[in-house]
């Protein structure tokens, strides 16, 4: 596999990318992500300032994102997962420092099969965690559990009607 490990990687403002700008992403772009898998993005610090874009974009099926510090200033979303299904990510145990924008975002279609536990989230925006949804009911499960968010209007965002399988505890 691939590991990303141990590193302080900090970025200015991201002027173009429409919203799909990233200092960091797991693959080269939509298309290329089924030749990708097994990464690991543990123990960095990652310092972001910026507007629309994300700091982290995670588009492999299967990526491990943890014992990050994410610190981001804007409105920027710190990590955001949104690839081809089954994507089964992994997004635990990290520090993020927000803006507006959310500290996870999550955009399966299809098919939910992320796992969001242990992180802390603060921030001053609308929610910690946002999970997009789908025009129609996603099977399989995302299980998010044991986060604490502070600052944000609300902790988390997820319609339970278009992600029926979700699992949803032990969030502050």
């Amino acid at each position: 596999g691939i590991v990303f490990r141990g590193n302080t990687v900090n970025c200015g403002s991201i002027t173009a990318g429409e919203g799909w700008g990233c200092v960091l992403a797991d693959c080269v772009g939509p298309g290329y992500e089924r030749y990708v898998g097994d990464i690991s993005i543990a123990d960095n610090t990652f310092t972001y300032q910026g507007d629309r874009n994300q700091c982290v974009h995670l588009v492999a099926h299967d990526t491990f994102f943890t014992g990050n510090r994410v610190i981001v200033t804007g409105s920027a979303i710190g990590v955001r997962g949104e690839g081809p299904p089954p994507q089964a990510l992994s997004i635990t145990n990290n520090t993020f420092q927000m803006g507006t924008g959310a500290g996870i975002m999550i955009a399966s279609p299809g098919v939910d099969g992320s796992t969001v536990t242990g992180n802390k989230i603060a921030g001053s925006g609308s929610h910690g965690i946002y999970v997009a949804s789908p025009a129609k009911p996603n099977s399989g499960k995302h299980v998010i559990h044991g986060n604490t968010v502070e600052g944000y209007r609300e902790e988390l965002f997820i319609d339970l009607a278009l992600h029926p399988g979700a699992v949803l505890t032990g969030n502050k």
